[in-house]
């Protein structure tokens, strides 16, 4: 069994908007969440390079005369009647940005260079070989093709999942499509069967036999159990879904179910010969219904025991999914700070718009999605603009008027009719306010 480590923690600071980031990881599920621009997926990437996703980052062109000619977005933080804060240490490497702790002790600098081009890397100091693999959010579109060939070897344990992991990657580094990630997949399976279970002239081998029963039992685990799944049944060129309903072509599935089912098949190979490995998903939730959402990580947790997750999200089913884990919101802090001389001039512009990391208790996560949306996403309400824009038309009927029982009724029984009921305490909030 091949053993590496997993990650511990990542520290950022001074750097593009993060003005210092220090995030401790769970050994299991480590959730990173926030507003769209927070940073949440470049954060990410910081692990996901270890599994071979990696995109250079794009400096800012400056001004004509400038000292630097393209800034990385360094910055010194200033605040106003106080001494600056010390300068980013400097290395070989560059200038340390951060670092990566990984579960054997060992801390990796994190680096960006002192001059730049518009593309520039950040360059890792004793980065560590990690097991793992990444799941974007962005996934190549599912075009049927059925397996019209197969090769008239067995599949090789090691290799089985490579054929998947090149159509994701291709597609994450330039968007295109070759054979599709179900043709593997189904190419594979059929293999798996024919050779498994040999024939009449052909002994079986047993080893296939129990890698496709074993991808069985993690579907039984991962898909919803409404579906009803109980088994694969091969037809060739064609693979079917048999559930308690019936028989379906896995290519007919919704998009929730052959993420799901593509997914499982990433995680089941790869977990071949690994005592533990890790996961970076960004952005889980694409695809799926929200009941699907709620049960994801769960199952993936519960089908690889040696599994450690670091997820980005939006979703708040995604974020109260499981109570032992560690959540972290990426916020906007309104700091009362200075430019100072040495920043960039990139980042003049976006003082007291520093992001900042805060990890989320027990009584947080177990929210409501209304309650996640609103205390830890900050979307104050979550009600669709049209109806708050009724409430409060509602309400403006009784602005500088008497608030007696039978204004209150009034304003319930308005409320109620439009289906708005709901509304009534914060529109009572919101009156009371401007009276």
């Amino acid at each position: 069994m091949s053993t590496t480590p997993g990650f511990t923690k990542l520290r950022i600071r001074g750097w593009r908007q993060f003005q210092d980031i220090e995030l401790q990881l769970h050994p299991r599920l480590t959730i990173i969440t926030g507003a769209n621009g927070a940073g949440k997926s470049t954060l990410l990437s910081f692990f996901s390079r270890h599994f071979g996703y990696h995109r250079a980052f794009l400096a800012t062109p400056q001004r004509s005369g400038a000292k630097r000619p393209f800034s990385v977005g360094l910055f010194v933080l200033r605040k106003l009647g106080l001494a600056p804060t010390p300068p980013l240490p400097t290395s070989p490497h560059g200038i340390e940005i951060g670092e990566i702790g990984y579960s054997d002790g060992t801390v990796c600098k994190i680096n960006v260079p002192t001059q730049a081009a518009l593309h520039y890397d950040v360059a890792f100091d004793r980065q560590l070989t990690v097991d793992g693999i990444h799941i974007d959010s962005h996934r190549p579109p599912n075009v049927y093709r059925h397996v019209a060939n197969y090769p008239s070897a067995p599949p090789v344990r090691q290799s089985i999942g490579l054929g998947v992991d090149s159509e994701y990657i291709n597609f994450y580094q330039g968007g295109g499509l070759n054979s599709g990630s179900l043709y593997h997949i189904k190419m594979t399976l059929m293999q798996l069967s024919i050779f498994g279970y040999g024939n009449e002239t052909m002994d079986p081998m047993p080893e296939l036999i129990e890698l496709f029963k074993g991808f069985e039992a993690v579907l039984k685990v991962m898909l919803p159990k409404s579906l009803g799944f109980e088994k694969l049944i091969i037809r060739p060129p064609e693979v079917l879904l048999s559930t308690k309903s019936g028989d379906f072509l896995v290519d007919a599935a919704s998009g929730g179910i052959i993420k799901l089912f593509e997914v499982a098949w990433q995680l089941y190979f790869y977990s071949q010969g690994r005592e533990r490995f890790v996961v970076t998903l960004d952005e889980p939730e694409n695809h799926l219904h929200p009941s699907m959402q709620k049960s994801f990580l769960p199952s993936i947790l519960e089908a690889f025991p040696g599994l450690q997750v670091i997820a980005v999200t939006h979703s708040p089913f995604i974020i109260s999914a499981m109570q032992d884990s560690a959540v972290y919101v990426l916020r906007y802090l309104d700091a009362d700070i200075a430019a100072g001389a040495d920043d960039d001039q990139s980042i003049r512009g976006l003082l007291g718009t520093r992001v900042v990391a805060e990890r989320l208790d027990t009584v947080n996560k177990a929210a409501s999605a209304s309650e996640i949306l609103r205390d830890v996403l900050g979307i104050a309400s979550t009600i669709p603009d049209w109806a708050e824009a009724r409430v409060q038309q509602i309400v403006g009927q009784f602005k500088g008027t008497r608030l007696d029982e039978a204004a209150l009724k009034n304003i319930y029984a308005q409320l109620e009719r439009e289906g708005l009921a709901s509304s009534y305490p914060s529109a009572l909030t919101s009156l009371t306010r401007s009276n």
